[in-house]
């Protein structure tokens, strides 16, 4: 993902709506980061997955379906 996203984004404006104060809004802001380099940690786990092509004896085509589909949830594609 080339642009920052909406996660990212949300994070800035509650952190600049602070001030730099402790407030729940930093601590929000904090957990969107947080949560936003998870998922980027996981979408690149399922692309080697789905390159690797480790099935675990479920059927290829339906693991590459769930794969693909995963991908383009977290890249915001669907």
């Amino acid at each position: 993902m080339s642009e920052q996203s909406t996660a990212l984004r949300l994070a800035n404006a509650l952190e600049a709506w602070t001030l730099g104060k402790p407030t729940y809004h930093r601590k929000a802001a904090v957990e969107l980061r947080r949560l936003s380099a998870l998922n980027g940690e996981l979408l690149e786990v399922a692309k080697l997955a789905l390159r690797m092509g480790v099935y675990g004896g479920v059927s290829p085509s339906t693991v590459e379906d769930a794969a693909r589909a995963a991908i383009a949830k977290m890249e915001g594609k669907v």
